[in-house]
């Protein structure tokens, strides 16, 4: 979870997520990601970042901040972020992340015995998050059964086209000070939206690119195969706390993430009627 190549590959796992019903339902209507994707990345980011790093009172304000999160999706189908499936997936998807990352940047798939200790690593942060036991696979075996069960449960959801339609044009940062405003738009539709498209598209599965109709050619690959032989020439010039930088900001900043999540758990508690 500290590699700074994952951020290159979590656009694709948030595709995955937001194919998942109850997920998708989730950031469909109780999300700001439309309107400032980049904040909401970096909430979504650190919060499930904070659960490898941070201690269980952490896990708790994770749980109380998803309470209020539910309703009847757009196929008038019931939901709530606490159902165990759904709840869990999105740590799957952190695992998928690893082993994406190890596959396509490093070349080399992580060992069994590699495997063995992250999958140990995202189901405690699982259980620090307060999922439900039952939606925890105990094995590895039982985790790679699940993860393809639920692979070809996912859908064409409206919020998987819509996350794809956003990292394509980003909307100016709600942060981004006045003066750089005028820059932003010829930026992020010539250089970061087509480089964020081409991660998002290249690094979800083919099979559910193909559930999604999405288009991908050989030349897109060669496109992506470059972008990827670049990250892996910087990743071996940077210095270690750079290499790591997710590590290195998660504990150096660990005191306003964990207060960022208490506060936004307590209001979330506040307002909840579930």
């Amino acid at each position: 979870m500290s590699d700074w190549r994952i951020l290159a590959v979590a656009p694709a796992a948030l595709v995955l997520q937001t194919s998942h019903p109850v997920i998708g339902a989730g950031v469909a209507q109780h999300s700001i990601y439309t309107v400032d994707p980049i904040l909401r990345f970096q909430r979504s980011f650190w919060q499930t970042l904070g659960l490898a790093f941070y201690g269980s009172d952490y896990g708790r304000d994770v749980r109380a901040l998803h309470k209020p999160i539910g309703g009847v999706d757009h196929q008038g189908r019931r939901y709530h972020a606490w159902h165990g499936d759904g709840y869990f997936f999105v740590l799957a998807t952190a695992m998928w992340a690893i082993e994406t990352v190890a596959e396509r940047f490093d070349k080399i798939p992580l060992s069994p015995a590699q495997r063995h200790d992250v999958y140990d690593g995202i189901k405690q942060m699982a259980r620090l998050a307060g999922a439900p036991e039952p939606s925890i696979p105990a094995t590895l075996v039982d985790y790679d059964r699940y993860f393809a069960d639920t692979m070809a449960k996912l859908e064409d959801h409206p919020a998987a086209q819509q996350l794809h339609g956003t990292v394509a044009d980003i909307p100016v940062p709600a942060a981004l000070p006045g003066a750089l405003v005028p820059l932003w738009r010829p930026m992020a539709r010539r250089v970061l939206g087509p480089v964020a498209v081409l991660l998002t598209v290249g690094l979800t599965p083919a099979q559910h690119r193909a559930v999604l109709g999405w288009e991908w050619s050989e030349r897109d690959e060669r496109k992506l195969a470059g972008l990827i032989g670049v990250a892996q020439v910087v990743h071996r010039v940077l210095p270690t706390p750079l290499r790591q930088i997710t590590r290195t900001m998660a504990l150096r900043r660990r005191a306003e993430f964990h207060r960022q999540i208490s506060d936004a758990a307590a209001v979330a508690a506040s307002t909840s009627t579930v």
